[in-house]
């Protein structure tokens, strides 16, 4: 949770005139009165002294310094409005306006309290040195013995380093990747283990790249390097690693040296084993998915072809020379043959087998692709592949799913349309361009559901507007909702999803009447949770199988995502260690047997009324909001918040909950116990239906509770700290 404050320099400081040094003659306390201090000071700018004819001064402990004399010798430029009353004070892409005897100032047009104001004292404008320094990301220091102030420029805030090289080195089972960046100070490094592709993730802030290399793997622990501008002041490199690898990395300078150890694993049909497959627990944001840069060709350089064989094995290192003899299921001859045909650009997929009874086809997400199940076919345990290129499909894997079930897995392009027949004794299954635009479906892990982009179908949040009326069927399996077509541009037709949650959904305009209709086919009863994100432009519809009467579920809120960061302190947002922690968490639970509920899985926006609509509609028993404190660097400790008077049937309160969340945090991590507070006003406690918490790990701003934020330790001990509390919380209820 983001409180912004700089702790400025404390009244420690005195001032008194020499040479090159200020004369810090006076002070002034909150009324205003002006004492006499003692004592000579010096400031130093990038290691030059600095000379003014005004002295600095102390107000309320807190030091103002001339804004012209200090900040234009570190390049900045400085306003002012003598009409407003405003100073401003410009570097780079930092913008900070102060406005005299007012505590608020605008740092990049984000409102931020000080503790003490601009001020001006004898003509000349004095502003609090400590604040706009930091605001500008300048260190500043203070040397008792030598009473030096020191104001420097950040090597990291103001130089851009470059990322000029990326060197893989093959070292037996510790594989190393160098990156080579020119005056670079600061990284973040985290792995995802995910059921699809496990990955290393390296995140460069103020870096931009200058290579333009492929980079060349065979390594049995390194599938393939890639690297992008992620954002316009991070670059990002991504190890796709098998689900062994280990790593570690030597900081040295303009130098990144990744090691990367492990054991090989065979490539194994199960990548997508499940219908609903979870990440596991690294759960920092998902990174933007980029070229792969191996030594496979481009699409460019594979001719699309007509009809492609049955293909050869891949060996654990993924490279296109590997290959193996594919071992039988049981000794038995496999029956499975798998082809791809593209005839005038219609792409099929043909399957022969003995047989095809039973078989069933599911769209999964996030990778997008189609997976066919076939009951007592037989083919090789280790996953084989077809690399096709095709303009929907991409590749074709296949292997073994269970004993008696052999999966065919198609990596497409988007959400594309499907259908499939018997032809000439082979399944077929034909691929077509997606048909709608402007909706995406999504069925990975606990959300499930669609978005609508550039339609609004709800206004507001506390007091919510519906643009549209929704109705179930007799047998509630189909709901339909009906809008005005104003609201959402979307085109007609059937979308097949075939998943355990919906058969298809279609949607519909009635030109007389001037509406559009979507109605979701489902297997069972759901509730759909509509809400839709100004900020985003979109509609979220979000399909929910609320607990029974009964049941006892817990809804695990990650703070932040997307576009909101949430705190930022050491080049880390506080993003970040929320989704880490609550991923753990809800792992643990779903371990358990404990039905459980997470907000987001990904690096994801959602609107705080958003997330407490769906605990609601989930008949959720609890909901825990996981977050990180930002204030003064001092500032440590562990809090926990709660709304006051929320009490459930059985008369366990908010607070209690509170208090057993707090209790297990302090026993288990020993930060400081700040204690449990009532805070009223929060959305995501107040629009909450049951008793709800929110958890404030650590300070990010404090450099001992970042360091314990950055332990994977540190980071399941507060999951396992949690996870107690919720059976508590149960047991109590």
């Amino acid at each position: 949770m983001k409180k912004i404050g700089e702790v400025l320099l404390t009244s420690a400081i005195s001032f008194a005139m020499v040479s090159t040094s200020f004369a810090a003659n006076s002070s002034v306390t909150n009324n205003n009165t002006i004492h006499k201090n003692q004592g000579t000071i010096s400031i130093k700018v990038n290691g030059a002294a600095v000379k003014s004819d005004t002295a600095p001064i102390i107000v309320d402990n807190r030091t103002l310094v001339p804004a012209r004399a200090i900040f234009e010798q570190l390049g900045a430029r400085i306003t002012w409005d003598e009409k407003t009353g405003q100073v401003g004070v410009e570097l780079g892409d930092y913008k900070i306006l102060l406005t005299i005897n007012n505590n608020k100032a605008s740092v990049n047009n984000k409102s931020v309290e000080m503790d003490v104001p601009a001020k001006i004292i004898n003509s000349r404008t004095m502003i609090p040195l400590r604040f706009v320094g930091e605001q500008l990301n300048m260190e500043v220091g203070w040397n008792a013995d030598e009473k030096l102030v020191t104001v420097n420029s950040k090597k990291s805030g103001n130089v851009m380093a470059k990322l000029d090289n990326i060197v893989y080195t093959p070292d037996g089972k510790n594989d190393k990747v160098t990156l080579h960046i020119t005056n670079y100070s600061d990284y973040n490094i985290f792995k995802i283990d995910d059921p699809d592709k496990n990955r290393i993730v390296v995140d460069l802030p103020n870096t931009s790249m200058t290579i333009k290399n492929k980079i060349n793997i065979k390594s049995a622990q390194i599938k393939a390097v890639r690297y992008s501008q992620f954002e316009e002041k991070v670059a990002r490199v991504v190890l796709d690693v098998n689900d062994k690898a280990q790593y570690k990395v030597e900081k040295l300078p303009d130098k990144l040296v990744l090691s990367i150890a492990g054991t090989s694993t065979s490539s194994r049909g199960d990548e997508d084993r499940g219908e609903t497959p979870t990440s596991s627990v690294t759960p920092t944001p998902t990174p933007t998915m980029t070229p792969t840069i191996t030594s496979t060709p481009t699409p460019s350089e594979l001719p699309t072809p007509t009809i492609v064989p049955t293909p050869t094995p891949a060996s654990s290192d993924n490279s296109p020379e590997a290959t193996s003899t594919p071992d039988p299921v049981n000794g038995q001859d496999e029956n499975l043959e798998v082809k791809y045909s593209n005839e005038n650009s219609r792409e099929k997929v043909l399957i022969n087998a003995e047989s095809y009874s039973g078989y069933h086809i599911t769209r999964y997400t996030e990778p997008d692709r189609i997976a066919i199940d076939i009951p007592n076919a037989k083919t090789s345990k280790d996953q084989q592949t077809i690399n096709v290129n095709g303009k929907y499909i991409k590749k074709i894997r296949y292997a073994m799913f269970d004993e008696k079930t052999a999966r065919v897995v198609l990596d497409v392009s988007g959400q594309v349309q499907f259908k499939s027949d018997i032809e000439d004794g082979k399944l077929v299954v034909s691929v077509d361009a997606p048909l709608f635009r402007n909706i995406k479906y999504s069925n990975m892990g606990d959300r499930v559901g669609f978005t609508l982009k550039g339609a609004t179908l709800t206004e507001g949040g506390e007091s919510l507007k519906k643009h549209y009326t929704g109705h179930y069927s007799e047998n509630n399996t189909v709901y339909t909702i009906t809008f005005p077509s104003s609201q959402a541009d979307l085109d007609e037709g059937t979308m097949y999803i075939d998943d355990k949650y919906l058969k298809s959904i279609e949607i519909k305009k009635d030109s007389a009447k001037k509406t559009t209709s979507i109605t979701f086919n489902a297997t069972e009863k759901f509730v759909y949770n509509i809400f839709s994100r100004s900020n985003l432009n979109d509609t979220a519809i979000t399909i929910l199988k609320p607990a029974l009467p009964g049941e006892k579920l817990v809804v695990i809120d990650p703070g932040h995502g997307g576009s909101e960061p949430g705190a930022e302190s050491f080049g880390t947002v506080e993003k970040t260690f929320n989704l880490d922690i609550s991923m753990r968490l809800d792992k643990l639970l779903k371990q358990a047997g404990i039905k459980s509920y997470i907000i987001r899985e990904e690096d994801a926006y959602i609107g705080l009324y958003e997330r407490a609509y769906i605990a609601n509609d989930l008949n959720a028993s609890l909901f825990l909001s996981i977050h990180n404190n930002a204030y003064y660097s001092k500032e440590r400790g562990t809090e926990t918040l709660y709304f006051p008077n929320r009490t459930n049937s059985a008369g366990f309160t908010s607070k209690r909950f509170a208090q057993i969340i707090q209790d297990n945090l302090i026993n288990t991590l020993n930060t400081k116990n700040r204690g449990i507070v009532e805070r009223p006003n929060l959305v995501v406690l107040k629009a909450t239906k049951m008793p709800a918490a929110l958890a404030e790990i650590a300070f990010m701003t404090n450099k001992d509770d970042f360091a314990l934020l950055q332990s994977d330790s540190f980071k399941q001990k507060t999951a396992e700290a949690l996870y107690k509390s919720i059976l508590k919380g149960f047991s109590e209820m």
